[in-house]
């Protein structure tokens, strides 16, 4: 395990697309009886985190919806008045908790067990992106990274994979860990700021070097936009 056990949660979503269908942000969904976000804080736990350096955003207008999961744990929980995107929610809850180094993990993803232990288990000390082989690009973002898994390119949601010469590729699947979260202090003026739009296809601007690890259990974590495959757990 790295020095550092911070998670921070990303939750901060308003679920808009699919919210009118399950009637509930999509962290509290429930898959065999337990949400996606209380399924997520319990494997953290069984992988020696402590609920105490857990972070979790979440839109302020769906409090009611996580009231019962703030009450029964430890869990830092942390408002939000409106969208700022997933890298300006890990700004905003670095700079409030001085949070040095941790991991990110996108909340609204129901994660197998084994998937998120191998995750943890990886003895990771620089910037990673955590990347799978398969899925669809166009609902996700693609890593490119060169011999020495340093990513060197980064799309988001193309609408198909174009290949880059002599760059291997994976597909993003919302988790992170960042040895240090200083490169989010540079001022900007955009209200809303994104891994996927403005931070990782710009690394150059943040003076980023970022490797990338291969995922290499099959338990991929499920969308809950994929109605479909939730058979599968």
């Amino acid at each position: 395990m790295p020095t550092s056990k911070n998670v921070i949660l990303l939750c901060g979503g308003m679920s808009s697309r699919i919210i009118d269908h399950i009637k509930l942000p999509k962290p509290m969904y429930k898959i065999d009886g337990l949400s996606i976000l209380e399924n997520n804080i319990n494997l953290l736990i069984e992988n020696n985190i402590d609920e105490k350096d857990i972070y979790v955003n979440i839109p302020i207008k769906h409090e009611q919806f996580y009231k019962e999961l703030i009450d029964k744990t430890k869990c830092n929980f942390i408002y939000e008045d409106s969208a700022i995107g997933t890298a300006g929610s890990v700004k905003k809850i670095t700079s409030l908790y001085n949070l040095n180094s941790g991991y990110v993990i996108y909340g609204d993803q129901f994660y197998k067990k084994n998937f998120l232990n191998e995750i943890l288990n990886f003895e990771v000390l620089r910037n990673t992106i955590f990347v799978i082989k398969h899925g669809e690009v166009k609902k996700s973002g693609v890593a490119f990274y060169d011999n020495e898994n340093v990513m060197c390119q980064f799309k988001e949601k193309p609408q198909k994979l174009n290949k880059i010469n002599n760059l291997n590729y994976g597909i993003n699947i919302g988790v992170y860990f960042f040895e240090s979260f200083n490169f989010l202090n540079r001022k900007l003026d955009k209200k809303i700021l994104d891994f996927g739009i403005d931070i990782f296809p710009n690394l150059q601007n943040y003076d980023l070097k970022i490797k990338v690890k291969e995922i290499k259990s099959n338990q991929y974590p499920i969308f809950i936009d994929d109605i479909e495959r939730l058979g599968e757990v």
